[in-house]
Formats: C-alpha cells, sequence, structure tokens
C-alpha cells in the first residue's frame, strides 16, 4: 500500500500553481493561477548519497549528472494529490511506463499513473519520490547512469540515501517553508517571527511541551547599575509559569536595549529536563551602542597604515565572480563548502541585505540559500594585503544546529585551484547548537592550514583551539553580541585577537611571508556536525557591522 502522505507533501510549489511572494522571508500571500515561466518554481533534484550528482532528462532516460542546463531543471505539477515531475527543457514528464529498472523522461498522458509520484519529507528539502503506480522509490543504487525505480526499502534520515532527493530551489516563486512539528522538551517561538523587526515593548509568545518554568535573558549595553564597558547579561523575564500545554508568554523591553540585532535566549525547564531556545530579532528601537566603525586604530595595529575598509552602510557590491563588484559570493579556486550552498547576489534566492549600516547574512533552508564574499575575484583580481598586516572583522554569528559562522583569511594563489599551495588561517570558526550531536559550545575556534605543501608544510607549527569566550572580556558568546576577531601576520609570528585581546600565536607559515592575503566572511551550515534549522523556522542571520585591514608601517 501506498503510504499516507502529508497534504501537499512537501508544502512545495506546484506548477503552474505557484504561491506569489511580495518578500521571500514573508508567508504566501495567496495562489497564482498561471502558466507563465516566471511563475514556475523550478528546482535541481541533487541525490543525498552521491551530492554531486542531479537528475536531468538525457533524451528518453532520466540520467544523472553534474550539468548545469536547463535539462537539470524540473517542476512539480499537482495532479490528484500527486506529483507530476516535468522537466523545463523539454516538457517532459519522469516516468516508468515501460518499466521500473530504467526511469524514462517522455511525454505521458496526464492521467498516466506511472508518471505521478508522492514526495515524502525525510528532513526538511530532503526527500524521498514514491511512484504512485509501483509504491517503490526513485534511486540511483546500482549507479548505472540513470535512475531506477525498483527499491521498495523506505528510506529514512539514516538509511537508503541513494533513493534521497533534495530539492534545490532555483528560480520562481519562493516556496513557503516547512511546517514545524513542535518536539516534546523543546522550545519554540509563535511570536514574533524568528530573524524579524520589532520595536517597542514586544510579547514573546512560545511554547515548550512539558517544560513547567521560563526566563529570558539578552545582551545589554552599559549602564548607571552596571557601567562595564563591555556591557552586561540582563535577565529581564524570570520566574515565568508555563500553563499545562507548555505555553508562556514574555514582555521584552526593546527599547532599553541594543538598537539593531539582539539575540534573545528563552530558558525553559521542568524538574528533569531543561532546554534553550534563541531568538534572533532585529530591534528597530532600541539604543545605538558600539555600532559602526570605531575612530581609533585597534591596538594590534596601532604602528599600521589603514588600506581597507568597508562599514557596510551603502549599497552591497557583490557579484557571482567578483566582477564588476567589490566582493566575489564563492570561494576563488573551487570548494565551496557549506552543506546549505553559497548562493549568488542576483539570485532570486539571494542572502545578502544591506540593514542599516550592517551586512546582513542570511541562512535559509527555506530557500536553499546561504551566503560568503571573498575580498578576491574568481580571476584573482581584487583586494589583497602584504606581510605585516591586520585583518579584523566585527560582526555576530546565530547559533543554531548547523550554524558555522566564520571570518577567515588565505593567500591569494588558491584562486588557481585547490591543488596550488595555500595557507589558510581561521580567526573565527564558530559552530553552532545545543542539545545532542551538536557541538554545546559558548566559544569558537581559531584553526591554522598549510595546504599542499608536502612534508615541509606538515612541520610547521600552526595552530587549533577553542577560545572560551566567557571567561574573557566582556564574557560574552559569538552568538550573543557583536565582537571583534582579528588576525595580525608579520615576519616571525601570527597572532589571533578577541576584541583587542591576544588569544593565539604561532611562528609564522614560509608562504604567509611572501604570498599576499585576502579575507572571506560566511554563514556556513555544516562543518562536520548534523544541520537542523526547523526550530528556528530553517533561518537564521549573520550581521557583520565592519571589516578593516591594516598593512607595513603608519608613516
Amino acid at each position: 500500500m501506498i503510504k499516507a502522505m502529508n497534504l501537499f507533501a512537501s508544502v512545495m510549489m506546484a506548477c503552474p500553481f505557484a504561491y506569489a511572494q511580495e518578500n521571500p522571508a514573508d508567508d504566501a500571500s495567496k495562489i497564482q493561477n498561471t502558466t507563465s515561466a516566471d511563475k514556475i518554481t523550478y528546482y535541481r533534484i541533487q541525490n543525498r548519497w552521491k551530492s554531486d550528482q542531479y537528475i536531468y532528462d538525457g533524451g528518453t532516460d532520466l540520467k544523472y549528472g553534474s550539468g548545469n542546463d536547463d535539462s537539470y531543471l524540473w517542476c512539480l505539477e499537482e495532479k490528484d494529490g500527486f506529483k507530476r515531475i516535468r522537466n523545463k527543457s523539454t516538457g517532459e514528464y519522469a516516468n516508468i511506463k515501460n518499466g521500473e529498472a530504467k526511469v524514462e523522461c517522455t511525454v505521458t498522458e496526464d492521467t498516466d499513473r506511472t508518471a505521478q509520484w508522492i514526495v515524502n519529507t525525510i528532513d526538511g528539502t530532503i526527500k524521498s519520490l514514491q511512484n504512485r503506480s509501483n509504491d517503490k522509490f526513485l534511486n540511483i543504487e546500482k549507479k548505472l547512469g540513470y535512475a531506477g525505480c525498483d527499491l521498495d526499502k523506505e528510506p529514512n534520515e539514516t538509511n537508503w540515501f541513494s533513493s534521497q532527493w533534495k530539492l534545490i530551489y532555483v528560480s520562481g516563486p519562493v516556496p513557503p517553508p516547512e511546517s514545524i512539528v513542535k518536539l516534546q522538551y523543546m522550545t519554540y517561538v509563535n511570536s514574533p517571527e524568528y530573524c524579524s523587526d520589532i520595536k517597542g515593548r514586544t510579547a514573546i509568545k512560545f511554547s515548550a511541551k512539558g517544560m513547567t518554568d521560563a526566563e529570558a535573558t539578552c545582551w545589554h549595553q552599559p549602564t548607571t547599575e552596571n557601567p562595564d564597558p563591555w556591557g552586561y547579561e540582563s535577565k529581564f523575564a524570570e520566574n515565568i509559569k508555563l500553563d499545562a500545554e507548555g505555553n508562556g508568554t514574555i514582555e521584552f523591553p526593546a527599547d532599553d536595549f541594543p538598537y539593531g540585532p539582539v539575540t534573545i535566549k528563552i530558558r525553559t525547564w521542568n524538574e528533569k529536563k531543561k532546554d534553550n531556545c534563541y531568538l534572533q530579532l532585529y530591534n528597530k528601537d532600541g539604543v545605538i551602542w558600539n555600532q559602526g566603525i570605531p575612530k581609533e586604530s585597534p591596538a594590534p595595529a596601532e604602528d599600521m597604515k589603514l588600506i581597507y575598509v568597508d562599514d557596510f552602510d551603502k549599497p552591497l557590491s557583490i557579484s557571482k565572480d567578483g566582477q564588476g563588484a567589490t566582493y566575489c559570493s564563492h570561494k576563488p579556486g573551487g570548494g565551496d563548502f557549506s552543506a546549505v550552498p553559497f548562493t549568488d547576489f542576483e539570485a532570486p534566492n539571494n542572502p545578502f541585505s544591506q540593514v542599516d549600516s550592517y551586512m546582513r547574512i542570511r541562512c535559509s533552508k527555506n530557500t536553499n540559500s546561504t551566503g560568503l564574499i571573498s575580498s578576491l575575484r574568481i580571476d584573482g583580481t581584487g583586494f589583497t594585503a602584504n606581510v605585516p598586516c591586520y585583518f579584523e572583522c566585527r560582526m555576530i554569528g546565530p547559533t543554531a544546529p548547523g550554524s558555522w559562522p566564520a571570518f577567515w583569511l588565505m593567500t591569494r594563489s588558491v584562486f588557481k585551484g585547490l591543488k596550488e599551495p595555500a595557507d589558510e588561517l581561521d580567526t573565527i570558526e564558530a559552530y553552532g547548537g545545543e542539545g545532542p550531536k551538536s557541538p554545546n559550545q559558548t566559544g569558537y575556534w581559531i584553526a591554522t592550514h598549510y595546504w599542499n605543501q608536502g612534508e615541509e608544510g606538515k612541520k610547521q607549527k600552526g595552530i587549533y583551539q577553542q577560545i572560551p569566550m566567557t571567561k574573557i572580556g566582556g564574557k560574552s558568546s559569538w552568538y550573543s553580541t557583536f565582537h571583534i576577531y582579528g588576525t595580525k601576520i608579520t615576519m616571525t609570528d601570527t597572532i589571533y585577537y578577541c576584541d583587542n585581546i591576544e588569544v593565539g600565536r604561532h611562528p609564522t607559515g614560509k608562504l604567509s611571508k611572501t604570498e599576499p592575503w585576502f579575507f572571506f566572511v560566511n554563514l556556513a551550515t555544516g562543518g562536520g556536525w548534523p544541520v537542523n534549522l526547523k526550530r528556528y523556522n530553517n533561518t537564521v542571520d549573520m550581521y557583520v557591522d565592519y571589516v578593516r585591514v591594516y598593512q607595513g608601517n603608519k608613516e
């Protein structure tokens, strides 16, 4: 028997019936009945087992490969509660009318059950595609170069990845977010929306099934009663009793807290369990504090000359390869590494925004996009600095399972390819998430990599160290408030800083002394950890206040 499927199994768009949205972050407003191409949502369909392989119309056979033309693009048409998978290039449908061993892509009647599929959600955008006529699953298990539909084993989160598919949004109306299944003993915010704007006294409504008590904190600027220049963690709500269903409400006095990005930590518990939920919001009516570029030079660069600065207070300048722009949105030399893909500024699911005097990078599993900027372009042109130099970035990142914000540096020759000798200095790599199978870290990591330099490279001393942020400086984490992260490279030492406090050093590598340096800022996902943004409506934000680079002598 065909297993019961979720209504509109994956909250994905049918074509030609598609949700129209003025803003991808907003809820879909209404259904448009139209057949125009710009009203159709198209996806690339990626195999989970072989992540570099995507299905395409191979001229009768449904094949898989690594191309990127229209033969790899698909829309999902609604038919009697099932989906028909139609190719953009040919207009033909994936079907098994000539047998399950080799799936075809041909013209079919709209009543043909061999071309009708159940789209079951396994995790977020990862789906199984089950044929209506034989109850079996689309797969590439036998690695024949074409897809089959002959597996009757139902794929799940741990097995049969060859019959699991990730629907990667490409164009057309943005799909609405996945519905959230609320788990026992976990805290979920019902309103306001995650990553939304607020002002004034804001009621935060949340639920935590099985929990009995709650409190909430947020980082606060200095006050007369708490004059620490770093600010302090303010417990603005406590002794909150939840009702029998685990529902509660707290009031956040936004006017009293910093203007701009804030992270509210909601802690819930009962006699045996406890949980933390991190609500990211943008405070539109708070206190301006420590925002923008300081007038003075940072202590680590006091004898150097300022050669680069970006306050992100003007329209962003980003392009796919960096041409005609300040930044490139992919890693020069190849090797984009995020589980949620780095996406172009020009794309419909653009992850970049300029908000007040910040650059926001939004990671969304709903639109399958997140962002990276590189000061070096794909062709090797762009901004670089020579030793001695100092790079710094002021930013705040999200903590959610699999979130991976970073500011890091590489030597220029890497643009020639992944086999090129290169040095990499990770000024901050932060790994988000709490609970089972998550890092559970309030600190971040600094790291050195000497790539493709043989035995000589292996002998060079570097560093791989977690920085205990809650024990230095203002004693706050990378996700609770802004911090300044810096790296200074001299002919003798490479030194790492957090808020101008030295947190690590090692001898400067041989290549580091001669190669020009460039920088990256990114909000990646993964890093060896499972990615699960469901609690946060599949959306998290990173804000960058500024980047500064110093070089040589001040004179």
